[in-house]
Formats: C-alpha cells, sequence, structure tokens
C-alpha cells in the first residue's frame, strides 16, 4: 500500500504523517511512525532484489518519503503519458493517436476489454489494505482515467470509419 501510495504521489514527497492518515486514518496505532520506517525499510529490501530496481527506492528526506523513479519505469506512468500524447494527436493524426491509446490500455492488464478494475493496483484488492479509504478513493478515479481513454479510442476509431470492427468490442463491453 505505501508503494502504491508513492506511485500516485508521482515522485511527490508524502510526509510521514500523510502516510500514516493514509493508511489507518483517523485510527492509527501508536507505533504508525515506526510501522512506516519499517513499511519503508521492507520496501527497500524488496525493490533491491528486482532488475533495476536499485533505481525505485523509496527516498526519506526531511520526514517525506518519495519514490525515485523514471516515467518509464511504471506502467501507470506510461498508460498517462500514450494517453495524454494521444489526445493530442487525436484531432491531426488520428491514426497514430489510436495506436498510442491501444498501447496504452493494453498496459492495464486486460487491455482494451471488459472492465477495467483496479489496473495498476489490483493485486492490493484482495489483501486487507483493500479496507483503505484512500485506495477507495483512489481507486475510481483510476478506473474513470481508464474509461476516459477507452472512450477517446472508441470515438477517434468511428471518426476513421472502424465502425464494424468495433462492433464485437463494443458489444462485449455493453
Amino acid at each position: 500500500l505505501m508503494l502504491a501510495m508513492l506511485v500516485a504521489a508521482e515522485g511527490r514527497q508524502l510526509s510521514t504523517a500523510q502516510l500514516i492518515s493514509q493508511i489507518w486514518g483517523g485510527n492509527p496505532p501508536g507505533s504508525a511512525r515506526n510501522m512506516i520506517y519499517e513499511y519503508a525499510s521492507d520496501l527497500r529490501r524488496s525493490l533491491a532484489r528486482g532488475q533495476g530496481a536499485a533505481q525505485m527506492l523509496p527516498r526519506h528526506n526531511g520526514g517525506g518519503y518519495r519514490l525515485v523513479v523514471g516515467r518509464s519505469d511504471v506502467d501507470l506512468y506510461v498508460f498517462r503519458d500514450l494517453s495524454s500524447r494521444a489526445r493530442s494527436l487525436a484531432r491531426t493524426e488520428p491514426g497514430p493517436a489510436v495506436a498510442l491509446w491501444r498501447q496504452a490500455l493494453a498496459l492495464w492488464g486486460n487491455g482494451i476489454r471488459g472492465d477495467p478494475g483496479d489496473g495498476p493496483f489490483t493485486d492490493l484488492t484482495a489483501s486487507a489494505v483493500a479496507d483503505c479509504q484512500w485506495l477507495k478513493d483512489y481507486r475510481p478515479a483510476l478506473q474513470e482515467e481508464y474509461r476516459a481513454a477507452l472512450i477517446a479510442c472508441f470515438e477517434t476509431e468511428l471518426r476513421l470509419g472502424e465502425h464494424e470492427r468495433l462492433i464485437p468490442e463494443l458489444a462485449d463491453l455493453a
């Protein structure tokens, strides 16, 4: 959950107090501050084992944490960047825009078909952290990002005359 929060912050620092508030809400345990330190340590240890993950370690700086990671290393960031590029091309170059949206939507885990689920944070749904209010609030925003990209992609494909090809996909979604 802490890693998800740091990813969602997109490089901005989250204070220890913010992390405590987001993880436990208004009822943190007395040891919450120490638990945050332990979580950060566990994240560093876990991420250090992954290939190239040394660049993705949470950094502590003056009472807070931030994740130092390249945008191309996190699927959520890549999704957002591809979607943004697609939006800027949609009117003038609809073909390349559709290709970018399709690439972005494929990162979501289940591609363009079916329910967007939780996308990048799917693994958090089955665990005890699913009761976390921050996650309950953040999940719909992520789902809306997915839906907005999906709709924009379909609208652009329809403008390109791809009506027949889209019928099976739209029927599945309906």
